[in-house]
């Protein structure tokens, strides 16, 4: 093998291998037209998206065109905080017609698509299991397999999703998070030290004040994370601990307050969450779709 075909073969394992090369040419000396040669091209730096809710009384369009803004945007995967279906105790039918109509959406997407489990998609089972809960548990599982929380690990970062709907008794006291699902999350925290940084993706903002959720928070403090939610359909950023937790609007789903279009007083928009995962940590923006637009801006 001779030189030129030893370089030639380099360039081609190390573009496999998803390591960029300094590409940046130029033949200019002295002062140049720019500001600097340092580019925002580390391999170990990723993106993803977070899908929010689209439940409550759907306005249509919105999902779909959350899809198409997510293609062109061209995320590594796309996650998601629950309520993807509107459900309601609904007959079973009418559920596996709703579970149809999202998977139609999804299917429209270029890559990865990681549920989490909502209220809605798992129905709420107030004081006991009613059957109603129980049809949309089971149908879930046939769907989505039999695990409604779970974790995996993408470029030396962890992710836990975790099921808000697991408990069937969902009034006071609020404990809807078991303390099995919790001390399994916390193992995963732990099954992983070398992890850069962890994510918890989750429905119910409400779960962060069971005393649970407190008692969970305290043995993980010690590692970097970023917890993501839903349910409330706007947008709103606590710090805890020094941790953000961040809760997510809507891709389609009810507006509050008699609102009836993007209002950012309240945090209320149809948007998607784009999150960079950087060498220091996570950078989140949250894009209203209204405007995300392809080659072609059409209203």
């Amino acid at each position: 093998m001779d030189i030129r075909t030893m370089l030639c073969w380099a360039t081609v394992v190390t573009t496999v291998a998803g390591v960029r090369a300094a590409d940046f040419q130029h033949e200019l000396s002295g002062m140049k037209p720019w500001t600097s040669e340092q580019f925002l091209d580390d391999p170990q730096e990723f993106h993803f998206a977070v899908i929010p809710d689209r439940t409550g009384g759907e306005r249509k369009g919105f999902f779909g065109k959350a899809m198409d803004s997510l293609n062109l945007l061209r995320p590594d995967f796309v996650m998601s905080v629950g309520d993807l279906v509107d459900g309601g105790g609904v007959p079973e039918p009418v559920l596996r017609a709703q579970w149809s109509e999202l998977e139609s959406f999804i299917a429209r997407l270029q890559m990865p698509f990681f549920y989490v489990v909502g209220n809605h998609d798992i129905w709420t089972g107030f004081s006991g299991m009613t059957p109603a809960r129980e049809t949309s548990i089971k149908l879930w599982k046939k769907l989505h397999g039999h695990n409604t929380y779970y974790s995996f690990m993408y470029n030396g970062c962890l992710f836990v999703c975790l099921n808000s709907m697991e408990t069937a008794n969902y009034f006071p006291p609020r404990e809807a998070l078991s303390e099995s699902q919790l001390e399994w999350a916390a193992q995963q925290f732990e099954n992983h030290p070398e992890a850069r940084w962890r994510f918890i993706f989750m429905h119910k903002p409400l779960d962060w004040t069971s005393d649970r959720w407190l008692t969970f928070e305290r043995r993980i403090l010690k590692y970097y994370y970023t917890v993501f939610c839903g349910d409330w359909h706007n947008h709103c950023k606590a710090v805890r601990n020094g941790k953000n937790y961040y809760m997510i609007g809507t891709a389609g789903g009810t507006f509050d307050r008699g609102v009836t279009r993007d209002d950012l007083r309240y945090g209320i928009m149809d948007s998607v969450t784009w999150v960079t995962m950087t060498k220091k940590g996570p950078v989140v923006a949250n894009l209203a779709l209204s405007g995300i637009y392809g080659d072609e801006i059409q209203r």
